[in-house]
């Protein structure tokens, strides 16, 4: 997969070409640089998604706080869920895959992730510079970092199936689902840590907040309001 892996055509290739990726991973050819492309577009598309969150207060440092935060999400909720990843599919797959093998998957799926975040950056920033209401753009902000969230999900299973559970045997694939629950909500708690990706309209610049709570009251809370 020569084309696919160079690092101008990768986001397509990770969204399109997912069999030649996962053939790649599978024969263990080139991991080290799949990684680096596959790091590197997501880092670069998930701060591209914090610029356009950060725009809605039009305050240069909440532009630059949230084009950091994002990658820190994104990375930081994978760092700490990939130890579990990794030992759900040595000790569950019928075809378990080496340590390179595992961050080189789990990178592919995190760059998924941020690709499709960036894709709707500029829609979205439409949007929340026009109708300037902070809670629709927070819970836009939140539909989008869901949507992002659920294709890399799925290209993760995706490629577990294909790499390491090629019969789709049902016990693997509940492991497999316990680890997505652990990812979804770690991921969502460390959005609240990280907190605010938009800056308030009322306040003045914040690098972080209280924890006062956790994300999913919070997420009650702004739908019941």
């Amino acid at each position: 997969m020569h084309n696919a892996t160079s690092t101008l055509t990768f986001p397509e290739a990770v969204l399109r070409d997912e069999t030649s990726v996962l053939s790649q991973i599978g024969e263990d050819r080139d991991l080290g640089r799949t990684t680096r492309q596959a790091l590197f577009w997501g880092a670069a598309a998930a701060a591209l998604f914090g610029v356009t969150l950060g725009t809605y207060d039009q305050s240069w440092i909440q532009v630059a706080s949230s084009a950091v935060k994002l990658p820190l999400l994104l990375f930081g909720s994978a760092a700490l869920c990939f130890p579990t990843f990794h030992a759900v599919q040595v000790l569950r797959a019928p075809k378990a895959l080496s340590l390179a093998q595992s961050l080189a998957l789990q990178a592919t799926a995190l760059s998924s992730t941020a690709v499709v975040w960036a894709s709707f950056s500029l829609p979205l920033f439409f949007l929340i510079g026009t109708t300037r209401h902070y809670k629709l753009a927070q819970l836009l902000a939140l539909g989008v970092g869901a949507a992002g969230g659920f294709v890399g999900l799925a290209r993760l299973r995706a490629g577990y199936r294909k790499l390491c559970d090629p019969e789709q045997k049902r016990g693997t694939a509940k492991a497999l689902l316990l680890y997505f629950v652990i990812h979804a909500v770690v991921g969502a708690q460390l959005a609240w840590v990280l907190r605010p990706f938009i800056g308030s309209p009322t306040l003045g610049f914040e690098l972080f907040r209280n924890l006062d709570g956790n994300i999913f009251k919070h997420i009650i809370g702004m739908m019941g309001s």
